[in-house]
């Protein structure tokens, strides 16, 4: 639970910096998905890889563009804070977290 706090904290503070939408924005381009499984693993669209792996996947969006991170409930806070490293260092300005409330 607190891990999940805390990237919704991080969320919330990001979001604040985004842009606003560009009007020429492609509109078939919906979120990025990036899950955090229970076991750690990360995936960008069913696509598993490393938090280093997920930056640079993530570097050339544009900062329009809105990352959903799922996040399983019980998944170490550790892995969390790689996640939210690696947004961060790729520059993505857009994160909705999406959780499941017990």
């Amino acid at each position: 639970m607190r891990a999940l706090l805390t990237l919704a904290l991080f969320a919330t503070v990001s979001a604040c910096d985004a842009p606003p939408p560009d009007a020429t924005a492609d509109e078939e381009d919906g979120p990025l998905q990036v899950s955090v499984l229970e076991d750690g693993t990360i995936l960008l669209d069913d696509e598993e890889m490393t938090p280093g792996e997920l930056t640079e996947a993530l570097e050339d969006i544009e900062a329009t563009r809105v990352v959903a991170v799922k996040v399983d409930p019980d998944v170490a806070y550790g892995k969390v804070n790689e996640v939210q490293q690696a947004l961060t260092e790729a520059g993505v300005k857009r994160v909705l977290v999406e959780d499941e409330l017990e």
